[in-house]
């Protein structure tokens, strides 16, 4: 998309959500903590003016926050870290494995790994098609990565 978006970011934890967003031009504008509930995160995207563009990180919830939140946004990010062939939700972590790691056996790469779909097609198409390019994708990075 050619216009500049405004930028909600979500960590999830089983309990509550905490989040935020920055507008067009980067400037924080707001943060939130809400219970883990698609309704509560709901009302907080719906706070934000559009276009939206929405960042979660890989997880255990992810699936679920990407098909129940996509509806209100324009985009949609979902990232991970990705170090030693294993798959770290939490970017630091997964830093200091890599670190201990190279320390050891004096291998060191990682990499954050993030993919973008737009919603315009609807939810439904741009989940299938990150779906798949992930399936295609992320077998092939192995090779990059010793374990």
């Amino acid at each position: 998309m050619s216009r500049r978006m405004n930028i909600i970011a979500i960590d999830t934890h089983c309990e509550f959500c905490e989040g935020g967003y920055v507008n067009r031009l980067g400037k924080e504008k707001g943060c939130f903590q809400v219970p883990t509930s698609i309704p509560a995160l709901v009302e907080q995207i719906e706070k934000v003016p559009r276009p939206r563009k929405l960042v979660i990180e890989e997880g255990p919830l992810a699936d679920w926050l990407s098909r129940s939140l996509s509806p209100c946004v324009e985009e949609m990010i979902v990232y991970w870290f990705q170090s030693g062939g294993r798959a770290y939700q939490d970017p630091y972590r997964g830093k200091l494995e890599q670190l201990v790691r190279a320390l050891r056996t004096r291998h060191s790469e990682g990499a954050l790994i993030r993919i973008t779909a737009p919603m315009a097609g609807g939810e439904q198409e741009a989940h299938a098609s990150v779906v798949a390019f992930m399936k295609a994708v992320v077998p092939a990075l192995g090779p990059y990565f010793h374990d």
